[in-house]
């Protein structure tokens, strides 16, 4: 039984290793590039049971594989980070509260213990408005747009908007928020979107077809950019790294860990989609998932800077 259990895991994580490489031909696919640290780990595992019992050929293959998902995750291994230098500090919160989620106490502590300059909220609906109205008294500037169907979303920030907007990327016709600040001199401009979960074919095209809608977006907008959410993909999905490569954003987990915020209630599975992306004037100073707070998210607390 226990041989029958690793060779199914290990089998498992052969296929699941090889397809998710092919994640931007199929939707179902895409659905297996998202697991690399779980494959990682249920590999390296297979190959010390492997050589225990003398197997050298399973052994082997299953190193390699486990060596094949780990390469993939590297750069996001932490590694000693030199003092950023930056003009001013900022920090941005980000929760996916859950709709139905009614621990509306264990957010707004949060946000009251963490006093970033930026909050945005995710599956925010008219409930959540009105039980978090109080964050105004801090956060005096604000885009709200609660929904019914798990696409509210919703800015609340300490310092003023030159400018902010509600826009629709893609043809997912979800909302996103678009705002500007001056800082110190210098223009940020943020951007909140929540793309739709892939779960099946028609949602993982509308998912992309919001991702793909972001560059030629963000390139019109002036300043250093910033982008918060939800947005359904890993580090190690095609549509994340086409995002990084044509904005030319960087992602604010590299070389400081897997942030992993979901699902909240099964570790063995969970992973890291909600993202804070950088552009090249902006350096991160700490990044941090934050504590339970009655979601299926964690929260993700950002620190970053003007890079002087």
């Amino acid at each position: 039984m226990l041989w029958a259990s690793v060779a199914l895991a290990s089998g498992s994580a052969f296929l699941f290793t090889l397809t998710g490489f092919l994640d931007r031909w199929w939707w179902m696919f895409d659905l297996t590039s998202h697991f690399r640290v779980q494959y990682a780990g249920m590999l390296l595992a297979s190959t010390v049971i492997f050589a225990l019992k003398r197997k050298i050929m399973l052994t082997v293959l299953c190193a390699l594989f486990a060596l094949a998902n780990l390469v993939l995750v590297s750069s996001y291994f932490p590694v000693k980070q030199s003092r950023p230098r930056i003009e001013r500090s900022l920090r941005a919160v980000l929760i996916n509260v859950r709709t139905e989620n009614q621990r509306f106490d264990l957010v707004r502590n949060f946000v009251e213990d963490t006093q970033p300059d930026f909050v945005v909220l995710e599956e925010a609906d008219a409930d959540w408005i009105v039980q978090l109205a109080s964050l105004t008294n801090d956060y005096p500037h604000a885009v709200l747009k609660p929904r019914e169907d798990n696409f509210g979303i919703a800015l609340f920030s300490k310092l003023p908007f030159l400018s902010s907007d509600i826009v629709f990327l893609g043809d997912a016709e979800v909302p996103s928020i678009v705002a500007s600040f001056r800082i110190d001199g210098r223009e940020l401009t943020l951007l909140a979107t929540h793309p739709v979960p892939p779960g099946n074919r028609e949602y993982v095209e509308l998912r992309n077809g919001q991702l793909a809608a972001i560059p030629s977006f963000l390139a019109n907008l002036p300043g250093a950019k910033a982008v918060l959410g939800d947005l359904n993909v890993t580090p190690w999905c095609y549509q994340f790294r086409k995002l990084l490569s044509e904005t030319g954003l960087e992602d604010s987990s590299r070389h400081r860990g897997i942030h992993a915020t979901w699902p909240t209630h099964l570790l063995p599975l969970r992973i890291p989609i909600d993202h804070c992306l950088l552009s090249t004037e902006l350096e991160t100073v700490r990044k941090e998932v934050g504590p339970y707070v009655g979601s299926d998210h964690f929260p993700l607390l950002v620190e970053f800077g003007f890079a002087r």
